[in-house]
Formats: C-alpha cells, sequence, structure tokens
C-alpha cells in the first residue's frame, strides 16, 4: 500500500485492516491501518464503518467520539449527520461531557425537532444538571 495513493491505497489499507483483525487477532494494529486508510479517503463508509465497530468492541469511547466527529464532517447526508450526532451526544454523555453532548443534541433536535432519543437524552442531561425548566421542556416536546 505505501506505493500507492488515495482511493486505491485505502482499499488495500482496509483489506490489511481486515486480516489483522480478524485473522490475526491484531486489533491495535487494524486500528493503525484504518486509521490510515481514512486519511487517504475520508469519505469511504466502510472504513468509519470498520474502525467504527472495532472501537466500540475495544470499549474506546474516546476514539469513538473522534471518529464520530470525523466522520460527521465529511458526509453529505444529512440523515447521517443526524444519527452520527445523536451517537456522539450518548457517547459524550457516558463520558460526563454533558456540555459537549447537550451541543450534539442541539445540532440533532435542529435537523429533526422531535426526535424521540435526542429529546429523551437532552431531559435527562437537564435534569441531572438541575435545569429543571429545559429538562420539562425537552420531556413536554417528547410527549407532543
Amino acid at each position: 500500500a505505501q506505493h500507492t495513493s488515495g482511493v486505491h491505497r485505502a482499499r488495500l489499507l482496509e483489506e490489511a485492516a481486515a486480516t489483522l483483525h480478524e485473522s490475526l487477532r491484531e486489533p491495535a494494529a487494524a486500528e493503525a491501518r484504518l486509521r490510515e486508510a481514512l486519511l487517504s479517503d475520508p469519505n469511504r463508509a466502510s472504513l468509519f464503518e470498520r474502525l467504527h465497530d472495532l472501537l466500540l468492541e475495544q470499549g474506546d469511547l474516546p476514539g469513538l467520539a473522534s471518529v464520530l466527529s470525523a466522520r460527521i464532517a465529511v458526509t453529505t447526508s444529512t440523515e447521517e449527520k443526524l444519527d452520527l450526532s445523536y451517537a456522539k451526544a450518548r457517547i459524550l454523555r457516558a463520558l460526563g461531557q454533558r456540555q459537549p453532548a447537550l451541543e450534539c443534541l442541539r445540532d440533532v433536535l435542529a435537523g429533526d425537532p422531535l426526535h424521540a432519543g435526542a429529546l429523551s437524552l437532552s431531559a435527562e442531561i437537564h435534569a441531572s444538571d438541575q435545569a429543571w425548566e429545559a429538562a420539562v421542556a425537552a420531556l413536554d416536546a417528547r410527549a407532543a
């Protein structure tokens, strides 16, 4: 892969990562190849999905948040941006990063004001911060 570039390089690195992860059971090496491949082709959805699954398997929440941010930045699909932003908000909440999680939820709710999961998570975060009015407003919107 070192003598190629772009999409072809990304494909070769993705294949190498699959072999490293699935056959050789070397997740760290697989992760490195996937990250390198994303530098060559950041729009390749399969690379994101493989890296996402690998990080999820390893329980690497900060890594997942980072990868989700990178994918949000390159995807052109509004639906995918909403889904990824909601997933990132859940991860940030799990990491105890409530304000960044609320920012992600605002992005989701700007695109889908009735997103049940975003409204519920928003209410939960506001309640944990004792921001009762905001929590009630989110629950009211959820009930509508």
